[in-house]
């Protein structure tokens, strides 16, 4: 405990000189860049209050450990559409400036607000994170042609929590290596493909694992799903839980383009408000330890028969999906609660099905 009161004590804090513009007016790359690279480890680095810094590039946060950065309110801003940089986004953790904090910090991209996905400039993202342990907490992120926020290779940990993104132009978070992420208590919007993206890459090694969603607000309509795991390497040991999508249904995807499976997912207490439009609104690909249970999601009953909503694809172990109210499914077996496509030239039930339930 001493040794903590003492580390707080000692942490310096270094404010934004006011010769560089906080209005808007200017271009403060090269300015706000060299400031922040003049800093040290373990510095708590302050904004000026609800001031607006113009940048006309990627802002680096680099090199420092343990560093903090209070946005006090402030709002960032990418000019220009960047065509021809597809990574030019508006911030990004890199260098080794490992458990880095971000807070009260608004960072804004520049995407018109009505365009949506442009594949070349796809990865234009509002935070791109390459450092492990970042911890983003109440910041805003608005009008990205990527991501609002990104863990790419080499981030490994991090948590966002209270942050709230409106107008991305890819995903609204997405996760591509490590473990021990932790994604709550945020609000999203207008997400131009999928809210929660966890996708392991293809270069060997790469692994998701340890991962909470929960308590987040997400307001459709967006273009994807609510939670996608199209992986080439395992995804495993996820919670997703306690949120809710308005607008649009809590579709989630899993799948595997190898014979890894994703084991040991969570899903409760989930709810869509808006009926399912098509006849199927989870469907998992090799998976082992599954549960399922307690979420809400209506289907649409004008739709034909049947309706799924889960649908197992590929070979499947130990699975538990109950207790989910799912007002307006009709499917076989069992109401509509589950069904397993199973593989070419296997039986029905492929594997042992240790637990499950009919549900509502």
């Amino acid at each position: 405990m001493v040794q903590s009161v003492l580390f707080q004590r000692i942490r310096r804090v270094v404010r934004v000189p006011d010769t560089i513009d906080d209005t808007g007016s200017t271009d403060v790359l090269a300015e706000l860049q060299a400031f922040f690279d003049s800093t040290s480890h373990n510095d708590i680095v302050v904004l000026g209050k609800n001031k607006n810094y113009r940048i006309s590039h990627t802002l680096l946060l680099r090199g420092n450990r343990d560093w903090t950065l209070d946005g006090n309110g402030s709002r960032i801003f990418l000019t220009g559409r960047g065509e021809g940089e597809r990574t030019r986004g508006t911030m990004r953790i890199t260098g080794g400036a490992y458990g880095a904090t971000i807070t009260s910090l608004k960072l804004e991209g520049g995407k018109p607000v009505n365009e949506g996905y442009v594949k070349s400039i796809e990865a234009q993202h509002g935070l791109d994170i390459l450092e492990p342990g970042a911890t983003i907490e109440d910041c805003e992120f608005l009008n990205v042609f990527g991501d609002f926020v990104n863990f790419a290779s080499g981030a490994s940990s991090g948590i966002v929590r209270g942050c709230y993104g409106n107008r991305s132009g890819r995903q609204g978070m997405s996760i591509t290596d490590g473990v021990d992420y932790c994604l709550e208590d945020n609000e999203l919007r207008n997400v131009s493909r999928t809210c929660f993206d966890i996708e392991p890459g293809t270069t060997s090694g790469r692994y998701v694992g340890s991962m909470v969603v929960r308590r987040n607000s997400i307001y459709g309509p967006f273009g994807g799903n609510f939670v996608s795991a199209a992986a080439v390497a395992e995804v495993d040991d996820v919670w997703i839980e306690d949120n809710i999508v308005y607008n649009e249904e809590i579709g989630i995807r899993t799948s595997s383009n190898t014979q890894q499976m994703s084991r040991r997912w969570h899903i409760l207490r989930n709810q869509g408000t808006k009926a399912a439009s098509g006849s199927t609104v989870m469907r998992v690909h090799m998976t082992d330890s599954f549960e399922i249970r307690d979420n809400i999601q209506p289907m649409n009953p004008n739709r034909p028969a049947p309706h799924f909503f889960v649908f197992f694809q590929g070979v499947h172990d130990d699975f538990d999906v109950r207790n989910n109210h799912i007002p307006g499914a009709t499917g076989w077996p069992n109401g509509g609660q589950w069904y397993i496509e199973p593989p070419s030239g296997q039986p029905m039930w492929p594997r042992p099905l240790t637990t499950y339930d009919h549900g509502q």
